[in-house]
């Protein structure tokens, strides 16, 4: 049982390294591109320019890995930047909590 213990946390480390050396390949590829902060100095135009050679790449051909992941990347910086542009067309806006489930009635 132990014996078990040990090889399932190593397994877990060692897989939680492969993730994180895959990830830093990625937001190091190009000398920074594809980082936070490569993200943030491009305009609208230019994010979009730059995306949609990955999003093609991501569903040729059934897709490759490492294009989806970089489209994922592409994916979470667009919702970042629609929520802050949202949150400065309507800043009297206020969050709207509701219970987990789609099935529930809106009667808040």
């Amino acid at each position: 049982m132990k014996t078990k213990r040990v090889f399932g946390t190593i397994f877990g480390a060692c897989a939680a390294l492969a993730g994180m050396l895959l990830i830093k390949k990625l937001a190091d590829e190009d000398r920074g591109k594809y980082s936070s902060s490569w993200f943030a100095s491009l305009s609208d135009e230019e994010f979009y320019a730059e995306r949609e050679p990955v999003r093609k790449k991501a569903r040729e051909n059934g897709g490759d890995d490492a294009a989806e992941a970089l489209l994922h990347r592409f994916d979470e910086e667009e919702n970042r930047r629609l929520n802050e542009r949202y949150m400065r067309e309507h800043p009297e806006s206020k969050r709207v909590y509701r219970e987990h489930g789609w099935y529930l009635p809106n009667d808040d």
